[in-house]
């Protein structure tokens, strides 16, 4: 929730929560722990003061933490059945320290306050005079150790969720915009298709037409001529059954037409035919066994 809450959010349940440790820490700290009241209100500050650093900088938060925790082992004493050197509230303001270092990005900085709030508070218990005893101190240690570590393996187990789920979410954004730009390429094909469709095939249409009609509008036409007129007409109609196919297949995003059947080299002495009829001499040599169809007598007529 910290790390995909806004800003101002977390700053408030952030201070919220200092304000209310401090509260509850400073009078806990001074009645029962024998701190002087003054030091306690600095030393509480420290720690409780540790959760804003840490919306600020990681390290400043976790010095803050430690001297705190260090000063307290210096200044407390316990009386024989309490919690030390790690009081109830200083495990809270741990844990709510380490959860909020690695929900900021700071998650090395939250595995060195775990370490460092075991060694301070060992060091401290070895300073004679705080009516602690050994075994005491070791439970409370085991205590804190295991709760802060529990706290700190969730902590790192919901950011790295929470790290998976903002790939998958990324990658099904860039799935989505790749399937957009498709979409877009394909409404564009579509209007190039169109466009280009209205203008060549209207052109088409007239010579087709001007061509078939010849015969009938000029007088004196001779067999040749009308015979060529007749060619020019079939190969307008060709261009324009080619117009549609390139219509279809703009329209297609996969690039796959459905059209009547290809021409391949069974249609190449009828092309030649045209041509010469044109006035260009060609010669056409076709070797026996050729297998007419597929993509290879294709292009065979497109090339030639």
């Amino acid at each position: 929730m910290l790390a995909s809450a806004p800003e101002m959010v977390v700053w408030t349940i952030t201070a919220f929560v200092a304000v209310v440790m401090y509260s509850v820490a400073v009078p806990i700290d001074a009645a029962v722990y024998h701190v002087h009241v003054a030091i306690a209100f600095g030393l509480v500050l420290l720690q409780a003061g540790s959760l804003l650093l840490a919306m600020w900088r990681g390290w400043a938060a976790v010095i803050a933490f430690l001297v705190g925790q260090f000063l307290f082992g210096l200044f407390g004493s316990a009386d024989p059945g309490l919690p030390w050197p790690v009081t109830v509230p200083q495990l809270i303001l741990l844990c709510a320290l380490l959860v909020l270092l690695t929900m900021r990005g700071h998650a090395r900085w939250a595995g060195v306050l775990w370490v460092g709030a075991i060694i301070v508070p060992l060091a401290v218990s070895f300073v004679p005079g705080h009516g602690a005893t050994p075994d005491g101190v070791v439970a409370n240690l085991v205590t804190s150790a295991a709760v802060s570590a529990l706290v700190f393996g969730v902590a790192l187990a919901v950011m790295a969720g929470r790290t998976r789920w903002s790939v998958q979410l990324d990658e099904q954004r860039a799935t989505t915009a790749a399937e957009h730009e498709r979409r877009l390429v394909a409404e564009e094909r579509t209007r190039i298709a169109r466009e280009m469709h209205d203008v060549v095939a209207h052109s088409m249409s007239i010579i087709q037409v001007q061509a078939a009609s010849a015969p009938y509008r000029l007088a004196g036409l001779d067999e040749a001529t009308t015979a060529e007129f007749g060619e020019i007409a079939a190969s307008a109609r060709s261009a324009m059954a080619e117009m549609r196919e390139l219509l279809t297949v703009l329209r297609d995003p996969a690039g796959e037409a459905e059209t009547a059947p290809q021409p391949g080299l069974a249609q190449l002495p009828e092309l030649v035919a045209g041509i010469e009829r044109a006035g260009l001499p060609v010669t056409l040599e076709l070797a026996t066994g050729l297998q007419d169809g597929g993509a290879a007598a294709r292009a065979a007529y497109r090339i030639v």
